[in-house]
């Protein structure tokens, strides 16, 4: 079980110790074009030193604190008096650099198994002078995290995302082109199945119904097709939405073992050596780590490595620049993977 804290977006005082970092961007305002972009954040390295004293698990992206500990049901409320300890001393820390937290934007929930959930006696947690309740769904960094991360919410949120865009294109869909509706599309509805696809690899087959219904309805829209119609297979849309998660997983294997980022999913991953000279010995294998629960096979240190070895070996190429074509092909011909 883990017991999670989502501390969200921290306003930042102007007259704080923060960072201004200026690059170039492509960023179109009201006004016009605007040729440079300006954000501040708060310096992130001193607060990391702050949770780590506490010896919990944390990850900080942008503005967005995220506080993560793995406990025993039997150990629950002490891991409540950790979390409260850490929170305080990060609450201090942003006070003693005049930075405002913001308390009522910081969720609290509980992750595990219904069964192990549904016996204990949790209230929340304190953060300043106030109780924050554990919710059943929480919105961080654009998922929505059910307590069982069945990701059903979050494709309940892509399923209506995707077909209130259907409803705006309709209206225009005669006035464009095929090759100006493929790239509406793209940009406007399958920007949703690619943003943290490989969460949603190997989720449950009903979820995995919803959004291929999705992706079929896009693909209409693509062609023209009435709604309802048949649709058949096309040497540019080969993959079902299944395999499209299993090849985002794919490609981010291959970046993180040819970069070694990120560091927490490199950490993860281990190739095999056997114990004796064999011939997988230069096979540019991985060692799958053992699970005991399906939403643990999800995990990337589990699913990551089962997908990499089932490869051919001439797709194991880290070096090859046709890697995601030919992981493509690969999918496609696993007619187990659908």
């Amino acid at each position: 079980m883990v017991l999670g804290l989502f501390i969200k977006p921290l306003p930042v005082d102007v007259g704080a110790q923060c960072q201004i970092s200026v690059s170039p961007s492509s960023l179109w305002c009201t006004s016009g074009f605007c040729p440079w972009s300006c954000v501040i954040y708060p310096p992130h390295q001193g607060i990391k030193d702050v949770i780590a004293a506490h010896s919990i698990d944390y990850v900080v992206y942008a503005a967005d604190i995220q506080l993560f500990i793995s406990v025993n049901p039997s150990g629950l409320s002490q891991a409540t008096e950790r979390m409260e300890s850490c929170i305080m001393s990060v609450f201090s820390w942003f006070v003693a650099r005049r930075l405002t937290p913001n308390a009522s934007k910081t969720d609290v929930i509980l992750l595990g198994r219904k069964a192990t959930l549904e016996p204990l006696n949790f209230h929340g947690i304190c953060v300043e002078v106030e109780l924050v309740s554990p919710s059943k769904c929480v919105h961080d960094l654009g998922l929505h995290l059910d307590q069982s991360l069945s990701m059903e919410p979050h494709v309940n949120k892509i399923r209506a995302a995707v077909f209130s865009r259907f409803r705006t294109l309709g209206r225009v869909r005669k006035l464009l082109t095929p090759f100006h509706r493929r790239l509406v599309v793209n940009s406007l509805v399958l920007s949703h199945f690619n943003f943290c696809a490989s969460l949603l690899a190997g989720i449950e087959q009903k979820h995995i119904n919803k959004l291929q219904s999705c992706y079929n309805a896009a693909m209409r829209l693509v062609r023209g097709a009435q709604r309802g119609s048949h649709l058949c297979s096309d040497a540019e849309d080969p993959l079902s939405v299944r395999q499209h998660f299993y090849l985002r997983v794919l490609l981010l294997l291959r970046k993180t073992l040819k970069t070694g980022q990120p560091c927490y999913l490199n950490q993860s991953l281990q190739p095999y050596v056997p114990g004796r000279l064999l011939r997988s010995s230069e096979a540019n294998l991985l060692v799958i780590h053992r699970t005991r629960l399906k939403v643990t096979d999800r995990a990337f240190c589990a699913l990551a490595p089962r997908l990499w070895n089932a490869l051919s070996p001439d797709c194991r190429d880290l070096e090859a620049y046709d890697f995601a074509a030919k992981c493509a092909q690969w999918l496609q011909s696993r007619s187990s993977i659908s």
